[in-house]
């Protein structure tokens, strides 16, 4: 094996440790999410339990305690930090998967030039796409964002003894949710990670 070779298989297997690592990461940190997703039921069992908080409460979410308020606002803005990580590490692992195809396009190349052969995996070095509106990441980040929207506007609405449901907490919501997703596909697509890239070259 010639030294262009052995350079090429450590940086295949660079980026599919990358790839690994950043999976494990990504599961890792959505069940975090859904502890913050979960947080206000978990407050609320133990309440009832203690019989601090009443089933007939719960029907009106303009009279509930303080604490419930404070607990749906500390979730739901706590559920960003984690939820941020989730689409940043989605995000490393659509592109390591690119240069993963990428290099699967380049052996398919070569090996079936000489021995007729075509390997049997994704070659498609512009898929796939982070923040694609069909992938599932795209679709945790759309569930978790609106729940923590959601948190976030009653608990505010709640401790600062504004009526819940109105036109002003509508508006809030809906403005919240079009300001996050509009910057999450914005900014999908970073310049210094293209899609598009050439391993047509031969100086691989």
């Amino acid at each position: 094996m010639g030294i262009h070779e052995s350079l090429l298989q450590a940086d295949f297997e660079n980026v599919y440790k990358t790839y690994a690592d950043n999976l494990a990461r990504k599961n890792q940190i959505f069940r975090f999410t859904i502890y913050f997703a979960i947080a206000p039921y978990l407050v609320v069992i133990s309440l009832i339990s203690t019989k601090n908080l009443s089933i007939n409460d719960l029907l009106n979410l303009e009279s509930l305690h303080t604490v419930m308020y404070l607990v749906a606002m500390i979730s739901g803005v706590g559920m960003l930090l984690p939820l941020f990580h989730f689409v940043e590490n989605d995000d490393n692992l659509m592109r390591c998967a690119r240069a993963i195809n990428s290099f699967r396009k380049y052996y398919n190349k070569k090996m079936s030039t000489d021995n007729d052969w075509s390997v049997n995996l994704p070659i498609n070095i512009n898929y796939p796409k982070e923040r694609a509106i069909s992938s599932s990441g795209t679709f945790i980040f759309l569930i978790f964002y609106s729940i923590s929207t959601l948190y976030s506007t009653v608990g505010f609405f709640g401790l600062f003894n504004l009526k819940a449901f109105s036109t002003y907490y509508y508006s809030a919501f809906i403005l919240l949710e079009a300001i996050g997703i509009l910057i999450y596909f914005l900014t999908g697509n970073s310049k210094e990670f293209p899609v598009n890239l050439n391993c047509e070259t031969e100086s691989w």
